[in-house]
């Protein structure tokens, strides 16, 4: 869609390129830190024709160092209570709204390495533990036609302070219409039924890619072995897996962290014992946050997609505690014209 090339090519580094590159800022004279009040934004317009390229912000409480650090340590869900919001064009819809620690893979709150092929951070630990303050970075490209408008919101009670920065290639030769960059949220607390991730009707595009955190408190319910199930265009033939863990390209569980260009485990924190047990199962009860990309392999539709997991409906016995999950789609796409 952006003319990047398949399977490793590297020829395109010495061909010529088309457009002009472009860089915006937020920050203030001399790239010092800009105040974000409590529940206020920051907002800022790109106006023309492009594709952004690259989106690279850190984030900190305000306050001088030690005071800052202080303070991210009362407020664990810091990065969890800082959103990000992307609309393109003349649309009414916000295609980007998330908060920022699941935007960048990290749905668990903290901020932790991550190598993936869109999403970049990490993590700076003057602290000797949790949480870590980190530079975040987004490589997925964005195409828009006539603007892009960002805003950060902090949903914190307490002052905070950012710098971000966006490069971007000014384009006046993409292909119409635009599929736009979307990353979709959820967040469901308490919840014992299926983990349904992305509901798109009315519209076409292809998925690319899902970061997910799910905290169980219940080591007797084997959220994971539930396979994802994707239903494409109302096709009676959905694709089905093999289980939970077997979509996100491990086995047996999530049982440490690794970060991989495709897939990874940002977070695996069991609520006793170790993901491993002595038994040589999994621990299905803690903390868990998990990355896939479909770069390779995108999945198409026309009309509509939905992406469920069975999450605690699979294989839940009597009584079992409900689960919490976090979730953010990403897929490129647009209404379906009438």
């Amino acid at each position: 869609m952006t003319g990047a090339p398949d399977n490793g090519d590297l020829d395109h580094l010495f061909q010529p390129a088309r457009g002009r590159a472009r860089r915006t800022q937020i920050c203030a004279a001399r790239g010092k830190w800009v105040p974000l009040a409590p529940h206020a934004s920051h907002d800022l317009t790109i106006s023309g024709s492009g594709v952004l390229r690259k989106l690279w912000c850190v984030f900190n409480p305000d306050g001088k160092p030690l005071e800052a650090m202080r303070t991210l340590t009362e407020h664990r869900d810091f990065y969890r209570n800082i959103w990000i919001h992307i609309a393109f064009d003349d649309s009414d819809a916000v295609q980007v709204s998330a908060p920022v620690s699941d935007f960048f893979l990290c749905g668990h709150g903290d901020i932790d390495d991550v190598d993936s092929a869109l999403f970049q951070s990490v993590r700076i630990p003057p602290l000797d533990e949790r949480p870590y303050q980190g530079a975040l970075t987004c490589f997925a490209p964005m195409p828009f036609a006539e603007c892009a408008k960002i805003s950060f919101v902090n949903r914190n009670g307490i002052p905070a302070r950012m710098i971000a920065g966006f490069d971007w290639l000014q384009r006046d030769d993409l292909p119409a219409p635009l599929h736009h960059f979307h990353a979709s949220f959820t967040h469901k607390r308490s919840h014992a039924g299926p983990m349904v991730l992305l509901d798109r009707r009315e519209a076409e595009g292809a998925f690319i890619g899902l970061g997910l955190y799910v905290n169980n408190r219940d080591r007797t319910l084997r959220w994971h072995e539930g396979a994802e199930r994707f239903d494409i265009d109302g096709d009676r033939q959905p694709l089905v897996g093999t289980g939970g863990e077997d979509y996100f390209c491990l086995a047996w569980g999530f049982r440490r962290p690794l970060s991989r260009p495709l897939f990874g485990v940002t977070c695996a924190r069991p609520h006793d014992g170790a993901p491993s047990l002595r038994s040589g199962t999994f621990n299905p009860a803690g903390e868990f946050a998990m990355y896939r990309f479909h770069l390779p392999d995108r999945i198409p539709f026309t009309r509509s997609l939905r992406l469920a997991f069975p999450g605690a409906s699979s294989g839940r016995p009597e009584n079992a505690m409900p689960l919490e999950f976090r979730s953010v789609a990403y897929w490129y796409g647009r209404p379906r014209a009438a």
